[in-house]
């Protein structure tokens, strides 16, 4: 159940800052160094903004290969019910909408007993722009 949230100064900057990133995830260390130089919010602001923003729906925390949690915009992107990639080389997170991804998700359920979750789900690679050495 969602509770409500103030809309703060500190909120309105953080859900811009993701909107205006919706492609890319971020840890919570990268997003509180974007609002260093900025000003604001503060470092705990930026902590506390991260975890009700996940409660009230608005971005996603997703968990890659036991690194740090990813945050992203999830509130337009309707994520539920495909997997994503991410490049290792730019950030960029891609949609993976892809029939051979539910033959996978399906294949593994039945033979191998265990359900994926697709919506945090993150193969990590290279784009073809990065895996040719092209600056982004």
């Amino acid at each position: 159940m969602k509770r409500s949230s103030y809309n703060t100064t500190a909120r309105k900057a953080l859900i811009e800052f993701f909107k205006t990133n919706k492609d890319k995830q971020f840890t919570s260390r990268e997003v509180s160094e974007h609002f260093v130089y900025s000003g604001a919010p503060g470092k705990s602001t930026v902590y506390r903004q991260l975890s009700d923003l996940c409660r009230d729906g608005v971005i996603k925390r997703y968990s890659a290969n036991g690194g740090a949690p990813l945050y992203q915009y999830f509130s337009e992107s309707g994520c539920a019910d495909h997997f994503h990639m991410k490049c290792t080389g730019c950030g960029k997170l891609f949609h993976l909408e892809c029939n051979e991804m539910a033959v996978l998700a399906e294949h593994i359920s039945h033979t191998h007993s265990f359900s994926i979750d697709k919506r945090n789900t993150v193969l990590l690679g290279r784009c073809s722009k990065c895996a040719m050495g092209e600056k982004i």
